[in-house]
């Protein structure tokens, strides 16, 4: 090529190469690729009071979560303590702890949330308040007619009771009855579903369910009772001036790590207890 040609192309070369320059400032950059957790799974055994309050943080861990995955199961405190033993589960979550069997190491173990027991009348009965002393006399059946505790136009005192092996009728045994025997003339219900539907039909029944069921979507409208004068609130479940109280608690065979780690103190921090708030249980930051 003749150098006077060439010399013409330099301008020409000059200009392409800065029009590739300024396309290529133009291009925007690809976006670096998300990295994804490894899929896992947790074992999660829970007692039945302690259903709502599982469900509820499950429902929401994997909503942040995706990649984890539970597989849950449902037993009495005795059965999800027995999982854990046997090392069958990643967690339990309890209504209550149970004494060491001999020989047996030690779980694991936070406290993830507290609970009331309300005692509960029919909402067309007046009475707003008993005193400890009333209301273990009525659940003995010495006292057996609403008159006995000043409310003469209820008529005779319907009593409902739960299975012993409930957490509700152990805190209910353990702070009102001491020594003293259940009234032979109370009934035994099945379930808090059933509880409620019984003191919500029957105006002079009384019976007791967990104070996080009380608000519970379409549970049927009962009236919960204060007692020695302190009503049932979260204020006072934390603050311990209502007595019949319960302490829940997160469980694992030995220490969490990894993603049952992760779990744990989700459950135990900031975002973890706004759920349990809003699963109507009052959370341990309180």
């Amino acid at each position: 090529m003749h150098p006077r040609c060439a010399s013409s192309l330099y301008p020409i070369r000059a200009a392409c190469l800065a029009a590739l320059m300024l396309m290529a400032c133009n291009v925007a950059p690809k976006p670096a690729p998300t990295p994804t957790s490894a899929p896992a799974r947790l074992r999660v055994v829970t007692d039945l009071a302690s259903v709502p309050l599982a469900q509820a943080l499950m429902d929401a861990y994997t909503a942040t979560h995706p990649h984890v995955m539970f597989s849950v199961e449902w037993a009495g405190t005795t059965g999800a303590f027995d999982a854990i033993y046997a090392n069958r589960t990643d967690f339990a979550i309890v209504s209550r702890l149970l004494p060491l069997p001999e020989g047996k190491i030690s779980p694991w173990n936070a406290e993830l949330a507290q609970d009331g027991v309300a005692v509960v009348v029919n909402p067309q009965n007046p009475i707003e308040n008993l005193s400890a002393f009333e209301l273990r006399e009525v659940f003995a059946g010495a006292r057996s007619r609403w008159s006995d505790v000043g409310q003469p136009q209820m008529g005779d005192i319907d009593l409902a009771t739960r299975d012993a092996a409930v957490t509700e009728r152990t805190v209910f045994d353990g702070a009102v009855m001491g020594r003293l025997e259940l009234s032979r003339n109370a009934i035994v219900l099945p379930s808090v579903e059933v509880m409620q539907n019984f003191v919500a039909i029957k105006p002079g029944a009384i019976g007791y369910i967990p104070a996080s069921r009380l608000a519970a979507p379409a549970a049927p409208k009962v009236k919960a009772i204060s007692i020695e004068g302190q009503k049932l609130t979260p204020e006072s479940i934390a603050n311990g001036t209502y007595k019949l109280t319960h302490s829940l608690y997160l469980l694992s065979p030995f220490e969490p790590q990894w993603e049952a780690r992760v779990f744990a103190i989700w459950s135990l921090n900031a975002e973890g207890q706004r759920v349990v708030e809003r699963a109507r249980y009052v959370p341990i930051t309180k």
